[in-house]
């Protein structure tokens, strides 16, 4: 019953440029960034398809106070995605979902081992953690190392191992279980 055989690439992530709007220094060219404008991802919904994110992270705490939670759901896709098979035939139907967990620290959370997942979910919406213990942080305040919408929300996909690599088909299948949760009332 064999119906497919294909070869999947092995992916693996960079560091080597960053986004403009991140400010990473000082610079006249770049010099209005999201926030500059009142921006701050308020509202937005941003899944990271990575090696999973440390929701724990300090960087991922309330945004000035909102009370909002950081994190909505994750799933780790890292050889496929879980969904429930009503149907015990080892195939995701149409009628059949995706599996994401809500809880931040169970098992189902798509923890990140390999620290890139992390790295990128914080420039994403980071929020610079705390500002008051010199050791940890290079900033002298509050807004000035965060990420491009500290106030965006995060959908948590792992689709990287934790050594750091991952094949376009576990990608492309979180990006179809992202698609069919686009309007999930988290």
């Amino acid at each position: 019953d064999l119906k497919l055989v294909e070869w999947q690439a092995p992916v693996y992530p960079f560091l080597d440029t960053a986004v403009k709007a991140s400010k990473v220094r000082e610079s006249s060219e770049y010099n209005q960034v999201a926030w500059d404008k009142e921006l701050y991802g308020e509202g937005i919904i941003v899944a990271v398809l990575d090696t999973g994110v440390d929701n724990e992270h300090e960087t991922f705490g309330e945004y000035k106070d909102s009370g909002v939670r950081k994190f909505i759901a994750g799933m780790d896709c890292d050889g496929g995605c879980p969904y429930e098979d009503t149907n015990g035939n080892g195939v995701k139907d149409s009628d059949e979902y995706y599996t994401f967990t809500t809880e931040e620290d169970s098992n189902e959370d798509p923890d990140d081992f390999d620290g890139h997942g992390t790295h990128v979910a914080s420039t994403v919406l980071g929020t610079g953690g705390d500002t008051s213990d010199e050791s940890h942080t290079p900033c002298e305040a509050d807004d000035e190392c965060i990420g491009v919408a500290p106030a965006a929300r995060l959908i948590d996909m792992k689709v990287m191992a934790d050594w750091g690599s991952g094949s376009a088909a576990d990608i492309n299948e979180a990006i179809e279980a992202c698609i069919e949760n686009v309007n999930t009332d988290w």
